[in-house]
C-alpha cells in the first residue's frame, strides 16, 4: 500500500509446480507455467496406455469369470481388486489428459497472482512454510507410490535375471508361465520373444498407472494449496487495510474486493479440471 511499503520475499511458483511438470512429461503431458504448449501428439502415450489397459482388462475379466466358476475365492478377491485399481487409473489419466487444456490456464493464473500479490515479510514464513509443506507431502506421496511399483516390479527381474545366470545349465530355457499381472491372455506364451512383449506391456501400463496417479493427485493439491494461499495473503492486507488512514485508503479497498472476486474467480478453476478424474477414486 502507498507509504506503507514492507519488505516483501519472491515465491516462485514455477519451483513448487516443477515437480507437476516432470511427472505429467513422463507420460507425455506436456504443461508450462509461462506459455501455453502441447498438442494431441502428446496425448499419445497417454492413449496407447489406455489402449494396453483396456487389453488388460479383458484378460482380468476373463481371469476372473474362470476363479467364479471355480470357486476361488482368494484369486477373484485378488483379480477383482486389481482389475479395479487397472480401471480406475487408465480412466483417471485418460481424463486427466484430455484436461490439459483447462489445466494450463491455471498455472498461467497461479503464476500472475504470485507475480502480482506476494506475501509481506510478516507472514512470508508461515506463507512459504505452508508452500513448503505441500511439496514436502507431493514429493513423499510420489517416492512411495513408486517405490510401489518398484517392489511389485522387482521379484518379476530378480528371477529373469537368475533364469538368464543359469541360461547354460537349463539350456537357454525360461520359465515363461508366469506375468506379471493376473490375467487370463486369449493365446498361450509358449516363447520367450512373446513373453519379452507381454512384460514389457504390462510394466508399460504399471508405470503410466502410477505416473496417471501421482500426477492428478499432486497437482490437484498443489493448485489447491496455493489459490488457498492467495486468499491467506489477501486477508492479511484487509487487515493491514483496516489500521491503515491514507487518502488513497477507498482505492485500495476497491482494489482488495476486485482481488477478492478475482480469486474466487479462480478458486472454481481446479475443481473444473479435476472433478471427474476425483470421482473416479470411489467407483
Amino acid at each position: 500500500m502507498k507509504g506503507t511499503e514492507v519488505k516483501r520475499t519472491t515465491i516462485d511458483p514455477r519451483y513448487y509446480f516443477d515437480l507437476n511438470i516432470k511427472l505429467m512429461a513422463l507420460c507425455g503431458l506436456r504443461c508450462s507455467m509461462t506459455k501455453t504448449i502441447g498438442s494431441f501428439i502428446n496425448k499419445v502415450p497417454t492413449l496407447m496406455a489406455n489402449l494396453v489397459g483396456i487389453a488388460v482388462f479383458v484378460s482380468e475379466f476373463n481371469l476372473l469369470v474362470d476363479a467364479v466358476h471355480l470357486r476361488d475365492s482368494a484369486l477373484a478377491a485378488q483379480t477383482l481388486g486389481q482389475l479395479v485399481s487397472n480401471t480406475q487409473c487408465i480412466t483417471k489419466g485418460l481424463l486427466f489428459a484430455f484436461s490439459i487444456e483447462k489445466l494450463q490456464p491455471v498455472f498461467h493464473e497461479i503464476r500472475i497472482l504470485w507475480e502480482k500479490y506476494q506475501p509481506e515479510e510478516e507472514i512470508q514464513k508461515s506463507i512459504v512454510k505452508d508452500a513448503d509443506r505441500t511439496l514436502t507431502f507431493c514429493k513423499c506421496y510420489v517416492t512411495a507410490n513408486f517405490s510401489c511399483l518398484v517392489s511389485f516390479s522387482l521379484p518379476m527381474a530378480v528371477k529373469l535375471f537368475l533364469q538368464y545366470q543359469s541360461r547354460v545349465a537349463t539350456n537357454h530355457t525360461y520359465d515363461v508361465s508366469q506375468t506379471m499381472l493376473l490375467v487370463k491372455y486369449p493365446f498361450e506364451i509358449t516363447d520367450t520373444s512373446t513373453f519379452a512383449i507381454v512384460i514389457f506391456l504390462e510394466e508399460f501400463l504399471l508405470v503410466m498407472n502410477v505416473v496417471f496417479w501421482v500426477s492428478s493427485d499432486t497437482t490437484f493439491a498443489q493448485t489447491t494449496t496455493h489459490l488457498c494461499l492467495q486468499f491467506k495473503v489477501l486477508k492479511r492486507d484487509i487487515e493491514k487495510m483496516f489500521n491503515y488512514e491514507g487518502p488513497d485508503g477507498k482505492e485500495i479497498l476497491l482494489q482488495l474486493v476486485e482481488r477478492h472476486r478475482e480469486l474466487l474467480r479462480y478458486r472454481d478453476n481446479p475443481k473444473r479440471v479435476f472433478l471427474k478424474t476425483i470421482i473416479t477414486m470411489f467407483f
